[in-house]
């Protein structure tokens, strides 16, 4: 209910208990598959899920992880890059 799961270190078999990502990241939309933050907007006609009419007529923005391509509804807003996210997409595009 609170988001905190058991683990277990692999390489001191150490048990211990912590989220999956930090508390101020379940606030923004992150894909309910892998967590993936990184989310690229989509229209919402792309998404095909059984309350998909109702979303669309609320006008709930539609998203895309990329790295699993799960395409889904959310009401949380997405993640602001921080300038040092920028640096690193810009750099990678050259």
């Amino acid at each position: 209910m609170l988001g905190v799961y058991p683990w277990r270190c692999h390489s001191c078999h150490t048990r211990f208990h912590a989220r999956l990502m930090p508390l101020s990241d379940t606030f923004h939309a992150h894909c309910p598959i892998c967590g993936n933050l990184e989310l690229k907007r989509i229209s919402s006609e792309h998404v095909n899920s059984p309350l998909g009419f109702l979303w669309r007529l609320l006008r709930v923005p539609a998203f895309r992880c990329e790295p699993c391509r799960y395409k889904y509804f959310s009401i949380l807003p997405m993640r602001e890059l921080q300038p040092e996210d920028e640096a690193v997409h810009v750099s990678s595009a050259d």
